[in-house]
């Protein structure tokens, strides 16, 4: 995907998220936004060498993430199930907004009361920590390739896994000690201290 292509469809999608609330097509929803934010990398360098950049992750942080608290309880689930999957494969990318994810799960953990919101804001916090923990592969395209044909040239590779596709150099997220040490961050603010307060025989379990 060429980048006039891919900044023409990322607009799509942003403009997409921005009019629609469909509560009853999250996952799709999500499984698109992941992506938008997996699939666009600005690589440099060889193997692990992998820049902080990703410009769908950007664009749909500044749509998903915002006045949360603002919106309808649909409408807020909806986009957190979403900033869910654009999470999930950032990389890097993830760093500099560490202060809106925090804020989005801390808004969803707040509500114990409300299932739905509860369950979404701990899917939110279990990608963002495997996003910024684990290895994974990264790829500027990640779809199956087609048989290339041209004059004198014939290229079969219908189906085959475009990381692996003639030969191509798969590049790794692998985590920074700033990715391991908001990993870290987010474990102590959502996970220790509440596992801490249950422990605790004189501590109220009902609110985060």
């Amino acid at each position: 995907m060429d980048d006039e292509t891919f900044v023409s469809a990322l607009r799509s999608v942003t403009k997409f998220l921005e009019e629609e609330t469909l509560p009853h097509a999250a996952k799709d929803a999500s499984l698109l936004c992941q992506a938008v934010a997996s699939t666009r990398f600005d690589l440099s360098g060889n193997g692990d060498c992998v820049t902080d950049k990703n410009p769908g992750f950007d664009a749909l942080m500044s749509v998903l993430a915002e006045d949360l608290e603002h919106r309808s309880n649909k409408s807020a689930i909806y986009r957190l199930r979403c900033l869910a999957g654009a999470v999930r494969f950032a990389g890097r990318a993830v760093i500099k907004h560490r202060e809106k994810i925090i804020s989005a799960v801390e808004y969803a953990l707040s509500k114990p009361g409300d299932k739905h919101l509860f369950k979404t804001g701990c899917k939110l916090l279990r990608h963002s920590l495997s996003s910024q923990c684990e290895i994974y592969p990264i790829s500027q395209c990640s779809h199956p390739m087609r048989s290339i044909v041209g004059e004198g040239l014939r290229i079969e590779g219908m189906g085959k896994s475009a990381q692996l596709h003639g030969g191509a150099l798969i590049h790794w997220h692998v985590p920074s000690s700033e990715q391991i040490d908001f990993t870290a961050q987010l474990l102590n603010k959502f996970s220790l201290q509440r596992l801490k307060e249950m422990g605790d025989p004189l501590s109220s379990i009902v609110q985060w």
